[in-house]
């Protein structure tokens, strides 16, 4: 690997990714070209549609492309499936450092409470000319909003805590040893009170045990009030992005890989403007695997209630379609930044094969 390659790519690797999971690895091919592959096998029922992993994707190219402006030259771009991308490196002068590069590794998940300062208009207008022109930002920042996806994040963590199908995920991405975790996520970064904390390490600790608890009626409420209800209450805004119907009506693998790399912009813009973000991924995941009827759980009766809360409540209103958003989450100004943080595993451990 070229020490042109180690710079572009130790950049690249602090994209965010469901659970941390870092779903991609890198074929150098030679010193001007190199193909991104996303991890196919890392697939479980948070990501039995795509979605999740193209952004990732898209936000692995997109630092790709801000550290590559430093070193005076662009990228070029090609899909050569829906889960590999070729990713070529041009001469480029008079290259403009984009700003936002400098927070490609301090940018993270807070998942703690924020202020309730309303981001300013703005703010919100700057955001908003991160994305392509077929892409749009919707923005929910009442109380009666704000408690209403509340409900719809607290009916998901019902639904994915008495999952059977989300035990083994759960038990292996949370890291309970370490306050910054290279491969998982630090239990002190989740914002469980202590007592929430060893009672969920007790539940995970044996699979029996925890589907005899899951069961229980309010087995999962603490849970839900601590992850869910404060700080859904206690932000400046949440938002939805989704694609223009009727300028995307079937978005592609290339428009999610599009999306996320605005998404990286959006996400390192608010780092700059001292804000803050958390996605909430799984209320819209699980509800599009509804609206296209995927048999993902068991728990069928509680997956049709989120979906019918999500849509009729918050979706519908705003004219929003399931099938055409690609990333939830709120915003605000932080109180503090949690004690731990999820980091990345060494560069080396993801290249494949290395042409150099």
């Amino acid at each position: 690997m070229t020490e042109e390659w180690r710079a572009i790519l130790g950049k690249a690797i602090w994209a965010a990714s469901g659970d941390n999971a870092q779903p991609w690895s890198v074929n150098i091919l030679s010193e001007d070209r190199v193909v991104v592959h996303l991890a196919t096998e890392k697939q479980n029922v948070y990501n039995l549609v795509p979605i999740p992993d193209w952004i990732s994707l898209g936000m692995f190219i997109e630092n790709m492309s801000l550290a590559t402006a430093g070193l005076g030259k662009r990228i070029d771009t090609e899909m050569i499936d829906d889960y590999q991308i070729q990713v070529d490196l041009v001469p480029e002068n008079d290259l403009v450092i984009n700003p936002i590069s400098k927070f490609i590794e301090s940018r993270s998940v807070n998942r703690l409470s924020y202020k309730r300062d309303q981001i300013a208009a703005q703010t919100k207008h700057k955001l908003a000319a991160l994305f392509d022109e077929d892409m749009e930002l919707h923005w929910f920042d009442t109380d009666k909003k704000r408690f209403q996806i509340a409900r719809a994040i607290m009916r998901s963590t019902d639904l994915r805590l008495r999952m059977e199908e989300t035990y083994q995920i759960h038990k292996n991405m949370l890291d309970w040893e370490n306050a910054q975790s290279h491969d998982g996520l630090p239990i002190e970064s989740i914002g469980l009170s202590a007592f929430s904390a060893k009672s969920l390490k007790w539940l995970l600790a044996n699979e029996r045990r925890n589907n005899r608890v899951m069961k229980l009626p309010g087995a999962t409420i603490f849970t839900q009030i601590e992850l869910d209800l404060i700080p859904a209450m206690l932000c400046g805004a949440h938002f939805i992005a989704s694609f223009k119907p009727d300028m995307r009506p079937h978005p592609q693998a290339v428009d999610y890989v599009r999306a996320g790399r605005a998404m990286q912009r959006f996400w390192l813009t608010l780092t700059q403007e001292h804000l803050c973000m958390q996605p909430w991924y799984i209320v819209f995941m699980f509800s599009l695997y509804v609206e296209r009827g995927m048999f993902f759980t068991t728990q069928h009766d509680r997956a049709q209630k989120l979906y019918k809360h999500f849509t009729q409540q918050i979706t519908a209103p705003e004219n929003i379609s399931v099938n055409h958003m690609f990333f939830t989450g709120r915003v605000g100004v932080p109180n503090k930044n949690p004690k731990g943080r999820s980091l990345r595993k060494p560069l080396d451990s993801f290249i494949i094969d290395d042409g150099l």
